[in-house]
């Protein structure tokens, strides 16, 4: 599985890369058919909150079947 992580905002710390990468890979247990992983970082002001941290995960698998949480 390729793993792609994509951020807007601050950079991302090698710990936070490394931690993202192993709770990604422990989803093959569940869908063993995952050919690429994208996850987006976004930090936003927003008038509700000072900060607004969001963070987006999309799945495709090799039947065509993309997830999107």
């Amino acid at each position: 599985m390729q793993v792609k992580i994509s951020a807007k905002g601050p950079k991302i710390g090698e710990p936070l890369l490394q931690y993202i990468e192993k709770r990604v890979s422990k989803l093959e247990r569940f869908l063993s058919n995952i050919d690429e992983a994208h996850v987006e970082l976004i930090v936003t002001n927003a008038k509700s909150a000072e900060h607004r941290q969001v963070a987006q995960i999309t799945l495709r698998s090799t039947t065509g079947v993309i997830l999107r949480a």
